[in-house]
């Protein structure tokens, strides 16, 4: 099937004449009206599927995977052990699909993977991961609806973040929203208003997200005008479906599901323009709000209070209200503390330093990096303290300064809000006996209770690079068989860890003890399936594994199982796959586990050219730097 015919394809709408017989009984109507294609929906429908094939055209639906969701994927806590690569491969046919499932209303979107994330003190959030599918569709439905919203912003001091980017915008919009920009004018509004003003009002919308009501935000996104309305009953139709249910408790009528995609971010930020409008006629539009984090400059007390009611009663309209516990007014020397204005200056100078030091190609010195941190860390732990903790240990990340390795356990335990920070750290600064035991011991206490915690450590140890016989490795391995017993885990770390630092017959010692698991949901089974590549000198049990999964109906799994086949079937590839295949040709890069998987097939197939295949298997060789990957890369 041609894939550009696909994607420049418009498909006609079907029509039918009306049959004579009743043409008395039809003066009023068209001569032509729409075939109704099945009983699953109404006439309503074929009168508006001309709004949704304007909407969800398959280059639209290609462009939006490409530049944002494959990224954005990526991205996500959970990583997909495939890559979503079967997807990718045949993006042209399934978007075609999908397109003919929205026009005929048969689409529906999968339940989400739901997963938690700590906030603190053990409350949890809870975020919904999308299939790849559902995230094209919300993505091509973001890039169709969010001019008209961005257009009715009352204000340019509110700040809404698009949370995966092209690399490359083509237009102010994108540019603008890029949301390390966007933060870097909101932090900077904020250090400006804590110096020239007498006063700072600091609130937020309590639990924003879990509060929202979804018919309350259809109707005031539907009041902006502009957006077709069978854009929206499928937008909410997926919010509703993503919003978590508890045990077979019907879904509550409110709460806007969080999903580390575009969608609800832009809904968020768009509900709060009517307080926007109110802030800004009441403030000459000298305010900053990021998301629902709202600070104003104030000449007294007395204007903060009146403001606070007049905000909160428009809230509460909406079935919200301002957080009485985070609201504060300060005076200027109490704002300049809260926000750590003069650290942040510092810091903005040390960071400075590093950047012309590196430049210079000159070793950094961090000893006022270090008595800096020493200080700040014995200060009072409010405000906006983490935000500046975070600052530190990018900081230290930058140098590959070991210095701080010994605050992190309590603060690992303690402080949910930096953990990304501290594993990030963890990753820059590779292995070490001593980092490993932080992880190894955060992972088996009771403090690790939330999903997103679990998998950011275990990415890091995925991401390091340990010689297969190395202590380091067999303490690892030690964890997984821990975190699988334990049974507290999500199932997913020990299948990663298993992927790449279990022997074969281990692998299949898993898998096969933990069956009824991870047959239970279509994301742990698609897991398991992508790690086939390392079961192929197992070929029954191999075969076992494409059975149970295929009696279950697990059609993600099977999709994964299909793309590998392919692979190991094929005499030739095209240069964009032996690109993917090399990692975008760039040597030291880290090399992804999902990506030494699916080599280990193309490595391992007996149809590929086999000159071209040695070319392969030497680049990666020379190339690839994890001694564990260039071990079974090299045995194939």
């Amino acid at each position: 099937m041609n894939d550009t015919n696909e994607q420049n394809a418009a498909e006609p709408l079907e029509k039918v004449q009306t049959s004579s017989k009743n043409h008395s009984q039809t003066n009023n109507l068209t001569k032509k009206s729409y075939v109704i294609h099945s009983s699953s929906h109404t006439a309503r429908l074929d009168q508006r599927r001309e709004d949704l094939s304007d909407v969800f055209t398959v280059n639209a639906m290609k462009s939006s995977w490409e530049k944002y969701v494959m990224g954005g994927m990526r991205s996500q806590y959970w990583i997909d052990l495939h890559d979503h690569y079967d997807f990718h491969r045949n993006r042209g046919a399934v978007l075609l699909s999908l397109r003919q499932r929205i026009l005929d209303g048969q689409y529906r979107p999968e339940p989400p993977m739901s997963i938690r994330l700590e906030k603190a003190n053990g409350i949890c959030r809870r975020l919904s991961v999308p299939s790849a599918e559902d995230a094209v569709v919300l993505q091509t439905i973001v890039e169709c609806i969010s001019p008209s919203i961005i257009k009715k912003a009352p204000s340019k001091n509110a700040y809404y973040s698009r949370s995966h980017k092209n690399k490359k915008p083509r237009i102010d919009i994108e540019a603008d929203y890029i949301w390390f920009v966007q933060y870097k004018k909101f932090a900077n509004r904020l250090q400006e208003f804590a110096s020239t003003s007498n006063f700072l009002l600091v609130t937020d919308v309590a639990n924003y997200f879990d509060n929202i009501e979804l018919s309350s935000l259809r109707n005031s996104i539907s009041s902006m005008g502009e957006i077709k309305e069978v854009i929206m009953d499928i937008l909410f139709n997926i919010l509703d479906e993503f919003r978590w249910r508890s045990d077979y408790l019907p879904a509550p009528g409110r709460g806007l599901p969080q999903v580390d995609f575009d969608a609800p971010r832009l809904l968020g930020h768009a509900f709060l323009f009517e307080l926007d409008k109110e802030i800004a006629k009441c403030t000459d539009d000298n305010f900053v709000r990021w998301m629902d984090d709202i600070d104003i400059p104030a000449d007294s007390e007395e204007s903060c209070k009146h403001l606070l009611c007049r905000l909160d009663e428009i809230l509460n309209a909406r079935g919200l209200r301002l957080n009485g516990s985070k609201t504060k007014i300060l005076n200027a020397e109490l704002a300049k503390q809260y926000l750590f204005s003069d650290e942040n200056k510092n810091l903005d100078l040390i960071e400075e330093a590093i950047k012309e030091t590196k430049a210079d190609n000159q070793n950094v010195p961090n000893e006022a990096l270090q008595a800096r941190f020493d200080k700040f860390f014995c200060e009072s732990r409010s405000g906006r303290w983490d935000k500046v903790l975070k600052r530190y240990i990018g900081l230290f990340s930058k140098t590959n300064d070991n210095y701080i390795e010994s605050f992190l356990p309590d603060l690992l335990s303690n402080f949910p809000a930096v953990r990304d920070n501290i594993f990030s750290y963890y990753s820059s600064l590779g292995y070490s006996d001593n980092r490993l035991k932080q992880i190894v011991n955060y992972l088996t206490s009771e403090h690790c209770i939330d999903d997103v915690s679990m998998f950011s450590a275990v990415r890091v140890l995925i991401g390091w690079k340990l010689d297969w016989e190395s202590e380091g490795a067999d303490r690892i391995r030690w964890l997984a068989n821990e975190m699988e017993k334990e049974r507290r885990h999500n199932l997913v770390g020990p299948i990663w860890i298993n992927a790449k630092y279990s022997a074969p017959g281990e692998l299949r010692n898993f898998i096969n003890h933990n069956k009824n698991r991870w047959l239970s949901t279509h994301y742990l089974a698609r897991q398991v399936a992508a790690t086939l590549p390392r079961l192929r000198l197992l070929p029954d049990f191999c075969q076992q594994v494409e059975r149970w999964i295929s009696e279950r109906g697990l059609n993600d799994a099977a999709s994964v199982i299909k793309n590998l086949d392919d692979i190991r079937t094929r005499e030739k590839f095209e240069k964009p796959e032996m690109s993917y295949f090399k990692h975008g040709e760039v040597a030291n890069k880290a090399f992804p586990l999902h990506k030494f998987l699916i080599c280990m097939d193309v490595l391992q197939s007996g149809k590929f050219n086999y000159d071209e295949k040695q070319k392969l298997k030497l680049y990666l060789l020379n190339n690839v730097q994890d001694p564990i990957y260039k071990r079974y890369f090299s045995m194939t």
